[in-house]
């Protein structure tokens, strides 16, 4: 069955997503949607060069929100990017105005797939995505912790040595300072792994913590590990693959609600369940601070 995928946004982020995508059997039709058309046309033309690669029917197009209509998946990127030395809570202002201006055109366009966001700050402009324009919870996904996650499985490998996919280990929290990696639950080629001193723990989470400030103030921007994460996503959605992956979700409790991320199952439906957190004590309290901090920045903007 022939797959359509909207990309909204076609900077660095949603391009290194879809030089990715074209290179599997992810969808059929992909739209280039952006306020920037010419850019957008540029980046069609440099990625369609792919196509003769691939042995499927593929096409690629600029287009306008009316191609949301019967789209299966959006992936929205759009949004200033993070400057050298910024949080990404700081960018709240400016691109929430843009994922406004997003969500109503979308909603409008009768859409009924499933959106994956990530736009920073993810968290926040996730939740406003959702909450103005009342999308179905379970089919708004925000991209959360799945970087995050990523980043936690290649310094684990770095400290013992091994390859990142042998390494199962979720970041949960918000996408941001704040985040909490769950050293309680790391397994390593299938077998729980818990031998890290609390020093070597505090050493590896503020590695991922700071490797996007990292690699900003090296190259100005990231864009590779996200692109091939979103790619990754898609997916888990298509092909009803039920993977455990560490993303934004809705997340209601003490009369807070927001989205952050924890594990959850991604398939056909988009989130199917969110998964029970075991936590450590600390991890918990981790975890409780994060929510905190989200839950803080929304009502403040």
């Amino acid at each position: 069955m022939s797959k359509k995928i909207v990309l909204i946004g076609t900077g660095m982020i949603g391009m290194s997503f879809i030089y990715s995508a074209l290179q599997s059997d992810l969808a059929s039709e992909y739209i280039l949607i952006d306020i920037f058309t010419e850019y957008a046309e540029g980046n069609k033309l440099d990625v369609e060069d792919i196509l003769p690669y691939n042995t499927k029917n593929i096409s690629i197009k600029v287009g306008d929100y009316s191609d949301c209509s019967d789209a299966n998946i959006i992936v929205i990127c759009a949004g200033r990017p993070q400057k050298q030395g910024e949080t990404r809570l700081e960018m709240i202002q400016d691109n929430a105005k843009i994922i406004k201006s997003i969500g109503v055109k979308v909603k409008d366009s009768g859409f009924s797939g499933i959106s994956i966001i990530a736009s920073n700050p993810v968290d926040i402009l996730t939740f406003i995505y959702q909450q103005e324009y009342n999308f179905p919870k379970e089919k708004v996904i925000g991209s959360g912790c799945i970087l995050d996650s990523n980043r936690l499985k290649v310094e684990i490998a770095k400290e013992l040595n091994i390859f990142p996919h042998e390494v199962e280990a979720y970041v949960l929290g918000e996408h941001g300072d704040s985040s909490v990696m769950q050293f309680s639950n790391i397994k390593i080629n299938g077998k729980k792994y818990d031998d890290f001193s609390e020093e070597k723990k505090v050493e590896i989470g503020n590695k991922v913590r700071n490797k996007a400030y990292k690699i900003i103030e090296a190259k100005k921007a990231t864009y590779f590990g996200i692109g091939v994460a979103l790619k990754k996503l898609c997916e888990d959605i298509i092909f009803d693959k039920k993977e455990i992956v560490s993303v934004g979700h809705f997340f209601e409790k003490d009369n807070k609600k927001l989205y952050i991320s924890s594990p959850c199952i991604i398939g056909k439906k988009g989130i199917e369940e969110i998964l029970n957190l075991d936590l450590s004590k600390k991890e918990q309290e981790e975890f409780k601070n994060s929510v905190g901090k989200i839950y803080k920045a929304l009502k403040e903007y």
